[in-house]
């Protein structure tokens, strides 16, 4: 992923790992936007998946279970035992996504 900024600072484009993905104007507000429409970081990291597909449906998406508790992770972040690493069976699939069988 590639980021461009202004002269101020600000991500200005986003390119996203290859020349086929379109670029995404960015700004305070355009960042605002962007983490509202993928807050899945590994779509940040890898770009958009299938359309239509949510990590529910990953088979990269595991389960922890200390105690009586359910963690969802995905085992291509880096897991962790903080919530920070947890992962949302709701977001939106990253380029990663094989469909769990």
């Amino acid at each position: 992923m590639t980021i461009i900024r202004d002269e101020d600072g600000w991500p200005r484009e986003v390119v996203f790992g290859s020349d086929d993905q379109p670029m995404l104007p960015l700004g305070p507000e355009g960042m605002r936007i962007l983490r509202e429409r993928m807050p899945n970081p590994m779509v940040y990291k890898h770009g958009p998946g299938p359309e239509g597909k949510r990590c529910k449906t990953c088979r990269h998406v595991v389960s922890i279970r200390p105690g009586q508790n359910r963690y969802w992770k995905c085992d291509r972040r880096s897991l962790s035992h903080s919530q920070t690493s947890d992962h949302r069976l709701k977001w939106p699939a990253c380029r990663l996504y094989e469909e769990d069988t």
